[in-house]
């Protein structure tokens, strides 16, 4: 009865047209997934994106430091070469600079710890809360990174 008489071999419409929407059915699914995973892992690039630059900026900042310059010059330095390397603004607020420690004279360190929050291009996090992920874009749409770098005080 799953066959035409007439045509052998050939599938009634009804059946074509059911697997045609099954079809279209799967592929909205796969391309929601599809976007999804695409999503996250632009997020996950950009996260170590910054993470690095963060690093890297906590370094300059130590090594200015380590030339003996006064913390405002360290702050602004920080913020020049990490808003130089990523086009992005670095608050004041987020560098900090100990310093020194150590009573000895050649053995004192200077460190700077430098702490930013992501906000990721892709929403993933919103997206996921829109079909009932609760709490999603919390946890994934801003990361927070943070860095210290320490370096001897040339003295």
């Amino acid at each position: 009865m799953g066959r035409c008489n007439h045509h052998p071999g050939q599938r009634p419409a009804h059946r074509r047209l059911a697997k045609a929407g099954q079809a279209i059915v799967e592929s909205v699914f796969a391309i929601i997934i599809t976007t999804v995973l695409f999503g996250m892992i632009c997020a996950i690039c950009v996260y170590l994106f910054f993470q690095a630059n963060v690093f890297m900026a906590a370094r300059h900042g130590a090594r200015i430091a380590a030339t003996g310059a006064d913390n405002a010059t360290i702050v602004s330095e920080t913020q020049a070469f990490f808003n130089g390397v990523t086009n992005q603004t670095l608050p004041g607020g987020n560098i900090t600079v100990t310093g020194p420690t150590g009573a000895t004279v050649g053995q004192r360190n200077m460190s700077v710890a430098v702490t930013y929050t992501i906000n990721t291009p892709v929403p993933v996090g919103a997206f996921l809360d829109s079909y009932g992920a609760t709490g999603a874009a919390d946890a994934l749409d801003s990361f927070d990174t943070a860095a210290t770098a320490t370096m001897r005080l040339e003295e």
